[in-house]
């Protein structure tokens, strides 16, 4: 019964002239995992920072965000995700973090679907929601006779 309905979906596939057979080989459906593409993904950010292209905090920073939040996706097909998995994986994440922070987050997100678009692994990357950060008001700036009045004092 399963061979039947496998066999029906790929005939429709044809049909529409969409079909990959990658995507029934399972050694070939395996670099299609998000978790096995974004591990090649750091590593290729870790091999930039050995070459001096990239700071060590910020691929630390990734490596935060892999494993704390990039798991929602676990070994789904990066070819079938789409702005509503975008929507869902931004709704997921903990409420307690900064809207700065989910900023950061989907950036690094859609750098990872940037890269998989140029090695041609997807078609099209996926929109993500925006998010609005709200400026930060909490500068406090002195008036330039307390600026002459301190270094005078000095």
């Amino acid at each position: 019964m399963r061979g039947r309905k496998l066999q029906t979906h790929i005939e429709v596939e044809i049909d529409n002239h969409v079909f990959d057979p990658s995507r029934y080989v399972k050694s070939e459906q395996e670099r299609f995992y998000f978790a096995r593409f974004a591990e090649a993904w750091l590593r290729g950010k870790e091999q930039d920072v050995k070459q001096g292209l990239r700071a060590q905090s910020y691929v630390k920073e990734l490596l935060y965000y892999n494993k704390k939040y990039f798991c929602f996706f676990g070994n789904r097909d990066i070819r079938d995700l789409r702005r509503y998995d975008m929507e869902e994986f931004k709704n997921s994440l903990p409420s307690h973090i900064s809207p700065k922070t989910i900023k950061n987050v989907l950036i690094a997100l859609k750098n990872l679907f940037m890269t998989a678009y140029r090695h041609e692994l997807i078609e099209k990357v996926p929109s993500f929601p925006s998010i609005d950060v709200p400026e930060y008001s909490g500068w406090k700036w002195i008036d330039a006779e307390t600026q002459i009045d301190s270094s005078r004092s000095t």
